[in-house]
């Protein structure tokens, strides 16, 4: 039989130090700028979903000459994936609208694409562009408002 003692590791009061100081660091700095960083990046993703769709939409435009750009968020859905093709992502409900052609029976070479909360008490601003590609957005929470009053992002 083995007669020797077994010997625990034990934590030295610098040791206990340095996890205390962890600690602190996690509480007071990296989980509020995590929070933060997390607020920021779910107020600029709708931004990023415009931008994804204006980019779909220039794309369908030129596999479809004949009918230009779409009014249809499904006809998108190979270009953006499911969850921006059925309209919603990040909290937000995305809108094709106003599509129309410059003279009857030409392509539709005019859209609008808005991006309104889901919720007003999550967000209450508004996102939007139309076919020149100038992504604004309007703190107000107005989408009628959006592309003639909202800021340039």
């Amino acid at each position: 039989m083995d007669d020797r003692k077994q010997v625990r590791p034990r934590i030295s009061f610098l040791g206990w130090s340095l996890i205390v100081v962890v600690l602190i660091f996690a509480t007071t700095i990296a989980i509020p700028n995590f929070f933060r960083a997390k607020i920021t990046h779910d107020e600029e993703s709708p931004a990023w979903d415009i931008r994804t769709l204006l980019t779909a939409e220039i794309s369908y435009a030129a596999l479809n000459p004949e009918a230009g750009f779409t009014c249809n968020l499904s006809d998108l859905r190979e270009l953006v994936g499911s969850k921006l093709g059925s309209g919603r992502s990040v909290g937000y409900v995305f809108t094709l609208q106003n599509c129309r052609s410059q003279k009857t029976g030409e392509p539709i070479s005019r859209f609008q694409v808005i991006a309104t909360p889901e919720r007003r008490d999550s967000a209450s601003y508004v996102v939007c562009s139309d076919q020149t590609g100038v992504v604004r957005q309007d703190p107000s929470g107005s989408s009628l408002h959006c592309l003639e009053h909202g800021a340039e992002l």
